[in-house]
């Protein structure tokens, strides 16, 4: 029966093995094996017939007519001896295999090879007992054994192990996959939890009854399926969970149990989160922006329609300029100052944004708001600009909210709007909106729209102011100031547009125009005989930030063949409280090409004396206009004296502007004062009249 037990096996051995190298039936050697063992097993079957292996000769006692079996005598032929020696090689090789694949696989699978070896080598032991030992036996119990060891292996190898290795694997799955799993069986116990599900569990409860009530809460839901975010906040950090809750039914509807599956979604939040504070945050300051602020005011208003608010804007003046002065990182710094100052004004519905620029908004209630607290704040950032020598000024519109309903933009236009006279008032810090501010912004954005064809349409004409020398009264040049005549609109006063024009940026262009227009008049006198005549031309603060005035005034001057002394330039006195160091070297480099420069309305600012010191003048005018109520008392004429001993002192030639009486020009006359210019000579006239009067021309 060996060769039986050797036949079953290798055929089990081709089940179990899973390596198609050594028993792929295409396999020549493999092939010839099996065809041996067929052969070998026909011949076994049909010994019976052709006595080829053995014959079993019985052997009798006869006594007293009685014949009995005594045993059996067996005959061996050669092709038997062959039959025993490729059983016990096959059982050599099947031996060899096993214990190859049972130390060459994982060690889950190794019991299947060692049962199945293991009832081999009890065949084999059986085997040899029963043919050497045993074979006088009547019965052959070994047969009884194959069968049972036959049923098994069979059952042990193809249902049983292979069960316990697939539950093996699924634990090592359920071990090792990203999620955390706990199993609840119909009565709600948990019968298995992964090591994941039970650390994790373990965050949201500290013991078993915590567990229970933690567990529970997902057991009391009304629905077999739920999914839910669990967040917990630890000495570790927040960290976020995604729970999934499923109840489970056989076919009938019951409840067999139930599962609770969780991963951390922890990394994937925090990058929603940023993202959407991205979103709606302003990278550099960290306050709301603009979309974000809008959104977020209109629903406070919203929720609650009854509580006064207002919607406050801050504005940095000439913030452009902070930036192409000082850079970039400069104004970041300045621009994350102020969001400081706002972030201060930690109030109930109390929110800030950085709307655009250098514009940052925000919405507080009507008792919050503190006049004197936000000008302070105020007075705080702009202590940050005093290390470069500018004048920072930052300004607040307020705008009361009337009706929470209104148009979020509109009303952050309105607080805007609130600060169009902020350029003017540089001792006022907050400005209230009200129904004239809108006037003057229509009136204002109308001058601005209206402005460009003005100017290609030469709208714009130069009037001259005559400078009279005070020695011989004789004209010796003229100040030229612009009026606008519109056909519709007629006359327009400087007062009107010039402002307007500073705010918006466009002055530059204006004063482009009017400088080539004096050249050009400097030119035709030159060509009339009238060499010695001058022409004096305002320079505003903006143009020195929208063009290289160098260059300008050199190329004008060389192509209208005029020499620059006879264009002089006036810069009023405030102008250096900017940049100082920048205006100093342009105007040295206009200086030594030959222009003429001035400093305008002397003594009306606090930094006269400062700019002399450090930028040379080729004139001093005086502004009388703070004479005219004292006039010339004694005072005045300390003033006055002072005033002209150091320009002369520092080789200026003096002049004096505002001049409207004969006494005023006697008391000035007595100082030396150089040059006159006032009304007591002239107004402002046209050209053609100046020259009438002056140059004796028809």
């Amino acid at each position: 029966m060996l060769d039986v037990a050797v036949f079953l096996i290798m055929r089990l051995l081709t089940v179990l093995d899973d390596d198609n190298r050594y028993v792929n039936a295409k396999h020549f050697g493999h092939i010839c094996y099996i065809s041996f063992m067929v052969l070998d097993g026909i011949l076994l079957m049909t010994d019976i017939f052709t006595k080829k292996c053995f014959v079993l000769t019985p052997i009798y006692i006869d006594h007293n007519s009685v014949r009995t079996l005594l045993c059996w005598s067996s005959h061996f032929d050669t092709w038997f001896f062959y039959h025993i020696y490729f059983c016990y090689i096959s059982s050599v090789l099947i031996i060899y295999k096993f214990l190859r694949r049972t130390f060459s696989r994982p060690p889950i699978y190794r019991p299947k090879f060692l049962m199945i070896i293991s009832l081999f080598f009890i065949v084999l032991v059986l085997n040899y007992l029963y043919q050497f030992y045993f074979h006088s036996w009547y019965f052959d119990y070994s047969l009884i054994f194959y069968g049972l060891a036959v049923f098994f292996s069979s059952y042990a190898s193809l249902y049983s192990l292979p069960k316990k290795i697939q539950k093996n694997i699924i634990f090592k799955a359920s071990e090792n996959i990203s999620d955390a799993i706990v199993c609840l069986d119909y009565e709600d116990h948990v019968v298995y939890e992964n090591e994941k599900g039970h650390s994790i569990v373990s965050l949201f409860a500290a013991d078993e009854n915590a567990k229970k009530e933690w567990m529970q809460k997902f057991l009391d839901l009304p629905v077999d399926f739920v999914t839910s975010t669990e967040t917990v906040i630890n000495d570790e950090g927040e960290r976020v969970f995604n729970v999934e809750f499923r109840r489970l039914r056989d076919k009938k509807g019951r409840y067999t149990g139930a599962y609770i599956k969780m991963n951390e979604c922890t990394s994937e939040v925090m990058l929603m989160r940023r993202e959407q504070y991205r979103a709606t945050h302003d990278a550099l300051t960290g306050l709301l922006n603009r979309s974000a602020f809008f959104k977020e005011t209109e629903r406070i208003l919203h929720e609650k329609p009854d509580v006064p608010r207002y919607l406050v804007c801050t504005n940095i003046r000439n913030f452009k300029i902070v930036n192409d002065l000082f850079g970039e990182k400069f104004g970041d710094e300045v621009l994350k100052r102020q969001a400081e100052m706002l972030n201060l004004a930690d109030y109930p519905d109390c929110i800030k944004a950085r709307v655009s620029g250098d514009r940052f908004g925000m919405l507080i209630n009507k008792e919050d708001f503190k006049p004197e607290l936000a000008k302070k704040n105020t007075e705080r950032l702009e202590e940050l600009t005093k290390s470069v020598n500018y004048d920072f000024k930052i300004f607040i519109g307020v705008y009361e909210i009337a009706d929470p309903y209104e148009n979020v933009r509109t009303m952050f236009d309105k607080a805007s709007i609130a600060m169009i006279d902020a350029e003017n008032e540089l001792n006022t810090a907050i400005f209230f909106y009200n129904s004239s501010v809108m006037k003057k912004l229509f009136y204002e954005k109308n001058i601005i729209s209206e402005f460009k064809f003005a100017l290609m349409s030469n709208m714009f004409n130069i009037f001259l102011q005559p400078q009279i020398r005070s020695c011989d009264g004789k004209c010796i040049g003229a100040e030229v100031l612009v009026r606008w005549f519109d056909r519709q609109s007629g006359f327009r006063s400087p007062g009107d547009f010039i402002p307007v024009l500073e705010k918006s940026g466009l002055i530059y262009q204006l004063d482009y125009y009017v400088w080539k227009l004096a050249v050009h008049k400097l030119n035709e006198w030159r060509k009339n005989g009238f060499e010695d005549m001058y022409i004096s031309v305002n320079i505003s603060m903006r143009d020195f930030y929208y063009g290289n005035l160098y260059e300008y005034f050199t190329g004008l001057v060389e192509r209208y063949d005029v020499p620059p002394s006879s264009l002089h330039l006036e810069i009023t006195e405030s102008f250096f409280m900017e940049d100082k160091n920048l205006h100093r070297e342009i105007i040295h480099n206009l200086q030594e090409y030959g222009f003429r420069i001035e400093m305008d309305d002397f003594g009306s600012g606090y930094s006269s004396l400062n700019a002399l010191k450090d930028i040379r003048m080729d004139v001093l005018k005086i502004d009388m206009a703070f004479l005219r109520q004292s006039d010339t008392n004694e005072r005045a004429r300390g003033i006055i004296s002072c005033i002209v001993k150091m320009a002369k002192a520092l080789g200026m030639t003096v002049i004096a502007e505002g001049v409207e009486t004969e006494k005023q020009a006697e008391f000035l006359k007595s100082f030396e004062v150089d040059v006159f210019q006032g009304y007591l000579y002239s107004e402002p006239v046209p050209v053609k009249d100046f020259e009438k009067k002056y140059l004796n021309k028809e």
